[in-house]
């Protein structure tokens, strides 16, 4: 049930605004948003980003065989991510739900920026995981060469990285 939006004057002449309960559930997720995408760019999160893909980045190939070893670097990803985010957002909002959001975002997908949005649902996505694995290992051994293969580097950073995990936490 929704609450009214009321506008009356006071004893005084002045303005009186109530809010519904859905402008307060939409600020809700405007400020949610908002913590997200300052977590997405800080370097805490392009720290873990980078760590992970040096770690794992030399064992894909650009083949159509996707090997196992390649599927358990996509879960341990999402799984870091997972926990970053959730623990972030806590942190700045007591009593936030991961769940809770996620589902709210499934259907207000129009409501926030489209490139943060890609970011998230790309993270569920094995193939986008796999593809920016290449480009990062491309770009890496661009940068050891300094700068002397051919067509130059991929820019796997140039999004913020791998975005955010929509896809593994739930919104499947």
């Amino acid at each position: 049930m929704s609450v009214s939006v009321c506008v009356g004057v006071d004893a005084n002449a002045n303005v009186c605004t109530f809010c519904s309960s859905s402008d307060a559930a939409s600020s809700k997720f405007d400020t949610i948003v908002g913590h997200l995408q300052d977590v997405a760019i800080s370097p805490e999160f392009q720290g873990l980003r980078d760590g992970f893909c040096d770690r794992h980045c030399e064992v894909f190939e650009d083949t159509e065989e996707n090997k196992l070893e390649y599927m358990i670097a996509f879960k341990e990803w999402t799984s870091s991510v997972e926990v970053f985010l959730a623990s972030n957002l806590e942190a700045r909002m007591p009593g936030f739900k991961m769940a809770a959001f996620v589902g709210e975002l499934t259907g207000r997908q129009d409501q926030i920026d489209p490139e943060l949005f890609e970011m998230l649902r790309s993270l569920g996505d094995f193939l986008a995981f796999k593809q920016e694995m290449l480009e990062y290992k491309e770009a890496k051994a661009f940068e050891a060469t300094g700068g002397m293969m051919g067509a130059g580097p991929m820019d796997a950073a140039a999004d913020g990285g791998f975005g955010l995990v929509v896809h593994s936490m739930g919104a499947r």
